[in-house]
Formats: structure tokens, sequence, C-alpha cells
């Protein structure tokens, strides 16, 4: 259990024995898709959030969303606990965030508690960081730390796939589940989506609609064709669940967030970070290597 209680290892051979930390190797070392560009990541309370900083946020969020206003985007801030802000370590531009809360709920005199993920917006040409994931995983193990004995669990909205695919992908007791339709998560889910958005949410079709001229995606940006609902059954299904998702209607989801849970996620996400940071190693010795010494460890010319 050590793991869960702390962020430092031992990443021989990537720092030679130092010990190192997971959250500032993922969030600090990466160079992303090709990019000579650093990046990291913090989660920064409402209160000390800077108009500059909502105001880059609007930015990006405009370029993706249709039928927004920077007041609407404004009034949904105020609503969330705070936000991870990810920006370029020379610049300190902004180039992502995801906006957060904790709220806790009653289900049949039970108390459970929420951290629930609102929007979640990375530049594409940053896309393939993990610098969010981390920094929310460093938010979901305090909080699963701080109240070890209640119930706690991941609630997300999502537009498109995208957002669906970070349930799916990182998470081993969610909903909606294709494997498990009925998922016992569907209460917390209903009782989630009724607290949230009482007047949104049809529990009927299991979907939150906002009614005509709700947000939605940008028609170019993650759109779903045959050939992607034929190779990827997590989209496939996504689409089946909410099938008017391109009129902005959006899928509730949960996930559990549990010690064992937490643990695998961060075991498998430390052997991403190591297996990523071997690569960029890798690459980076061969672009040293002369042209002339290439060739010869590749062997004579025959």
């Amino acid at each position: 259990m050590s793991l869960l209680v702390s962020t430092r290892y031992t990443a021989w051979p990537i720092e030679h024995s130092r010990r190192v930390n997971i959250i500032e190797l993922v969030t600090e070392g990466l160079i992303v898709k090709g990019l000579n560009e650093r990046i990291y990541s913090r989660f920064i309370a409402l209160k000390n959030l800077k108009t500059a900083d909502t105001n880059a946020m609007y930015r990006i969020y405009s370029r993706f969303y249709q039928n927004t206003t920077h007041a609407t985007f404004l009034d949904d801030l105020q609503n969330k606990t705070g936000a991870i802000v990810a920006r370029t370590r020379s610049t300190k531009r902004i180039i992502g965030f995801s906006t957060l809360t904790v709220f806790d709920c009653d289900i049949d005199g039970k108390k459970i508690r929420g951290i629930f993920s609102g929007d979640t917006i990375v530049e594409p040409e940053f896309w393939g960081s993990r610098c969010l994931h981390v920094a929310f995983y460093r938010q979901i193990l305090l909080a699963r730390l701080r109240h070890p004995f209640t119930p706690l669990y991941w609630f997300l909205i999502s537009k498109g796939y995208k957002t669906y695919l970070l349930l799916t992908r990182n998470f081993y007791d969610y909903y909606p589940d294709r494997n498990q339709p009925d998922s016992k998560l569907g209460d917390i889910v209903r009782a989630f989506s009724k607290q949230q958005y009482p007047n949104a949410f049809d529990p009927e079709r299991m979907l939150l609609d906002f009614g005509e001229g709700a947000a939605c995606l940008d028609e170019n940006v993650a759109q779903i064709t045959p050939e992607i609902r034929a190779q990827e059954p997590d989209i496939a299904y996504f689409e089946d669940c909410n099938p008017s998702w391109r009129q902005g209607t959006e899928l509730p989801c949960a996930g559990e967030i549990s010690f064992s849970a937490l643990t695998k996620y961060c075991y498998h996400l430390s052997l991403k970070v190591i297996r990523l940071k071997l690569k960029q190693r890798a690459i980076a010795k061969t672009q040293s290597v002369p042209d002339a010494l290439k060739g010869d460890a590749a062997g004579p010319e025959i």
C-alpha cells in the first residue's frame, strides 16, 4: 500500500537510481508529439483563478464548442471547486484545463462523495500529454485519503466520446459499461444526475438534455464515423447510449475510486511513464549520433 501514500519511487535507469516525483516526471518532463515544449499542470482553487486565467481557458473552450458565451462559461465555473490548469513551462501559457468540484450525496441513507469533472480540454498540438491525467490522479488520491471510509466516485458528463474514453481506459468499475450494462453504479449515476442537474436529467434516456441551443462540440471535433464505430467498441457504445450527442446532450457517467483501483492505476501509470521516458531517451540518443557513425553502426555497405 506504500504506492498509495507516496508519489515517490525508484525509477532506475531513467534517473540513475535517484528518487523522483512521478507527478514531476510526467507533467514537467514530457516533450509532446515532437514539440520541443515542456508542460506542467497544477490544481488552482476557484478563488485563486485570475481573470487572465479564465479568459485564456475560455479562448480554448470556445475553439471546440458551439452555442456558448463567455458569461455562460463563467457561470458554470462558479459552481466548481477549482480547475486543473496545464501550462507551458517556458512561457506559462495555458494549453489545457479540467474543472473540478467535490460534493456529497445521500443514497438510501448512506453518504457517498463525488468528484465531478466538468469541461476538460487540451489544445490539439498537446494531445498525447498525460499532464491533466496525473494532476487529476493526485486530486482523487488526496480525496480518497482524507475520507478513507466514505465511498468515493468520479462523476463526469460527456458531450463526446473522448471524455467517455477517459473513464473506460482508466477505471475498472464504471458506468455505463458495455460489458456490464446493469451495473449497480447506474443508481449512483442517477442520484448524482438528479442532484447536480435536476432540470436537465432524463431518467428514461439516462441523458442530460439542456434543451435547444445547448453547447455542443464543433462539427470538426471528435466525429464518429462507421469506421471508428467498427474499430472501437467503446466509442460505438458511447454513441448507442448518447445518440443525440451532436445536439449537445450529455452522457452522465461514474467510476468507483477504490483503494484497489488507485493502486492499479498508479502502477500502470508508472509503467507508461517509464516506457515513455526510455523511448524519448533512445530517440534523443539516436538524433545525437553523427550520420557518419550511424552508417558504421549499421554495418559496412556491400
